[in-house]
């Protein structure tokens, strides 16, 4: 269960605020000063925090520089929302640490449609890349001689497809798509018609195509 710290003062906001997320199944810490806030996260650090700009005691602003060295290191995402809707105040709070901000007034679905965003981001950021080490199996049949380089979504091995007599060596092309990429339809839709395009090509003067698959949730080129 995702842990939220809301801070907001308007009780009506944050009875609203409240329900949408409890609704979801997320675990609420309800805050009405800046203080409380910077409590909350220094005792027991969120998964996200919302957070209104305007709070008595210390400001969201205020909130945000007490809570720098943390935010900074990109684990706790943070979402203002805010009635200041002016530039200077929005660019000033990207710049001191918050992902994103929210305009009052606001509604329900774009509330969480931009909180859901905000932990699929958390948890690909949190989740540990595949790493295949040499002489493990891959896929049943590849077995990992070394790793070449490791990219952006992907990781390129050299590896023997061990279903012949004398094992051939392959380029294997493992893809390691975080959440908020798995969740994307439209890219996913586009990855797998391109990859099936390029593993029907055969020409002597291109990369021959092994195989292309599957494998629990990584994907696969083997050239």
């Amino acid at each position: 269960m995702y842990s939220i710290v809301c801070g907001e003062d308007d009780p009506y906001i944050q009875k609203l605020l409240n329900e949408l997320l409890e609704r979801r199944g997320y675990a609420v810490r309800s805050c009405v000063t800046g203080q409380e806030v910077v409590d909350a996260v220094t005792s027991k650090p969120p998964d996200l925090i919302l957070l209104d700009v305007m709070m008595p005691v210390m400001s969201g602003m205020a909130v945000l520089q007490e809570l720098r060295p943390q935010l900074h290191k990109g684990t706790i995402p943070v979402i203002v929302i805010s009635g200041i809707s002016d530039e200077e105040t929005i660019a000033s709070a990207l710049t001191a640490g918050a992902t994103d901000y929210i305009v009052k007034p606001f509604t329900p679905s774009e509330v969480m449609a931009k909180v859901d965003m905000a932990l699929s981001r958390r948890q690909a950021q949190l989740k540990p890349r595949l790493e295949l080490r040499p002489g493990e199996r891959f896929y049943n049949h590849y077995q990992i001689v070394s790793l070449q380089r490791t990219g952006g979504v992907s990781s390129l091995y050299q590896a023997l497809d061990l279903r012949i007599t004398t094992p051939d060596k392959v380029a294997l092309k493992v893809f390691d798509f975080d959440t908020a990429r798995q969740a994307d339809r439209k890219y996913m839709a586009t990855f797998l018609r391109e990859a099936y395009g390029l593993a029907r090509l055969d020409h002597p003067c291109i990369v021959k195509f092994r195989e292309f698959g599957q494998s629990g949730l990584h994907y696969f080129m083997a050239m």
